[in-house]
Protein backbone atom coordinates (compact mmCIF):
# COMPACT_ATOMS: atom_id res chain seq x y z
CA UNK A 1 0.00 0.00 0.00
CA UNK A 2 1.17 3.49 -0.77
CA UNK A 3 0.22 6.72 0.90
CA UNK A 4 -2.28 8.85 -0.95
CA UNK A 5 -1.17 12.44 -1.47
CA UNK A 6 -4.43 13.14 -3.31
CA UNK A 7 -6.61 12.18 -0.33
CA UNK A 8 -4.31 14.09 2.00
CA UNK A 9 -4.66 17.26 -0.06
CA UNK A 10 -8.39 16.71 -0.55
CA UNK A 11 -8.95 16.04 3.15
CA UNK A 12 -7.00 19.10 4.25
CA UNK A 13 -8.77 21.24 1.65
CA UNK A 14 -12.25 20.06 2.64
CA UNK A 15 -11.42 20.44 6.33
CA UNK A 16 -10.12 24.00 5.83
CA UNK A 17 -13.17 24.87 3.73
CA UNK A 18 -15.51 23.50 6.41
CA UNK A 19 -13.79 25.49 9.17
CA UNK A 20 -14.08 28.68 7.12
CA UNK A 21 -17.71 27.77 6.30
CA UNK A 22 -18.62 27.30 9.97
CA UNK A 23 -16.88 30.56 10.95
CA UNK A 24 -18.73 32.47 8.22
CA UNK A 25 -22.04 30.93 9.30
CA UNK A 26 -21.59 32.34 12.79
CA UNK A 27 -20.29 35.70 11.57
CA UNK A 28 -22.87 36.39 8.84
CA UNK A 29 -26.14 34.64 9.74
CA UNK A 30 -28.19 35.97 12.63
CA UNK A 31 -28.98 33.39 15.27
CA UNK A 32 -31.60 35.30 17.26
CA UNK A 33 -34.40 34.72 14.75
CA UNK A 34 -36.72 31.74 15.11
CA UNK A 35 -37.17 29.24 17.88
CA UNK A 36 -34.53 27.94 20.26
CA UNK A 37 -33.31 24.96 18.22
CA UNK A 38 -34.37 26.14 14.78
CA UNK A 39 -32.56 29.29 13.73
CA UNK A 40 -31.53 30.35 10.21
CA UNK A 41 -27.98 29.16 10.87
CA UNK A 42 -28.99 25.60 11.86
CA UNK A 43 -28.89 24.00 8.39
CA UNK A 44 -25.71 25.77 7.18
CA UNK A 45 -23.97 24.87 10.45
CA UNK A 46 -25.02 21.23 10.06
CA UNK A 47 -23.69 21.16 6.49
CA UNK A 48 -20.39 22.64 7.69
CA UNK A 49 -20.14 19.88 10.30
CA UNK A 50 -20.88 17.29 7.60
CA UNK A 51 -18.08 18.75 5.46
CA UNK A 52 -15.71 18.56 8.44
CA UNK A 53 -16.59 14.90 8.94
CA UNK A 54 -16.00 14.29 5.24
CA UNK A 55 -12.60 15.98 5.53
CA UNK A 56 -11.67 13.68 8.42
CA UNK A 57 -12.80 10.67 6.38
CA UNK A 58 -10.52 11.75 3.53
CA UNK A 59 -7.63 12.20 5.98
CA UNK A 60 -8.28 8.73 7.39
CA UNK A 61 -8.31 7.32 3.85
CA UNK A 62 -4.97 9.03 3.19
CA UNK A 63 -3.55 7.46 6.35
CA UNK A 64 -4.73 3.98 5.34
CA UNK A 65 -3.29 4.29 1.86
CA UNK A 66 -4.63 2.64 -1.27
CA UNK A 67 -3.65 0.39 -4.10
CA UNK A 68 -5.59 1.27 -7.25
CA UNK A 69 -5.93 -1.16 -10.14
CA UNK A 70 -5.03 1.54 -12.62
CA UNK A 71 -3.98 4.78 -10.94
CA UNK A 72 -4.77 7.10 -13.85
CA UNK A 73 -8.10 5.46 -14.69
CA UNK A 74 -9.22 5.56 -11.04
CA UNK A 75 -8.60 9.29 -10.81
CA UNK A 76 -10.46 10.08 -14.01
CA UNK A 77 -13.41 7.80 -13.27
CA UNK A 78 -14.09 8.54 -9.62
CA UNK A 79 -12.48 11.62 -8.17
CA UNK A 80 -13.23 14.12 -10.90
CA UNK A 81 -16.83 12.89 -11.12
CA UNK A 82 -17.25 13.19 -7.34
CA UNK A 83 -15.70 16.65 -7.21
CA UNK A 84 -17.96 17.80 -10.06
CA UNK A 85 -21.04 16.45 -8.29
CA UNK A 86 -20.05 18.24 -5.05
CA UNK A 87 -19.52 21.55 -6.84
CA UNK A 88 -22.90 21.22 -8.59
CA UNK A 89 -24.65 20.46 -5.28
CA UNK A 90 -23.03 23.50 -3.62
CA UNK A 91 -24.15 25.73 -6.50
CA UNK A 92 -27.71 24.35 -6.35
CA UNK A 93 -27.67 24.85 -2.57
CA UNK A 94 -26.60 28.48 -2.99
CA UNK A 95 -29.25 29.01 -5.68
CA UNK A 96 -31.99 27.71 -3.39
CA UNK A 97 -30.78 29.95 -0.58
CA UNK A 98 -31.17 32.91 -2.90
CA UNK A 99 -34.45 31.66 -4.43
CA UNK A 100 -36.13 31.13 -1.05
CA UNK A 101 -34.81 34.48 0.21
CA UNK A 102 -32.66 33.14 3.04
CA UNK A 103 -29.98 35.59 2.02
CA UNK A 104 -30.68 38.90 0.32
CA UNK A 105 -27.91 41.34 -0.54
CA UNK A 106 -30.30 44.30 -0.85
CA UNK A 107 -31.61 44.35 2.72
CA UNK A 108 -30.17 44.02 6.18
CA UNK A 109 -32.76 41.44 7.29
CA UNK A 110 -32.39 37.88 6.06
CA UNK A 111 -36.14 37.19 6.00
CA UNK A 112 -37.37 40.35 4.34
CA UNK A 113 -40.72 40.65 2.59
CA UNK A 114 -39.44 42.87 -0.24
Amino acid sequence: MEKSKFYLALGLGVLAFSIIWIALVFLTIEGDIGTYANTPRTVPFFLGCCMAILGFIFLYQAKLGFKPKDAIQGIFDNEFKNITICVVFFLVYAFFFRAFRFFDFNTSCYFSSN
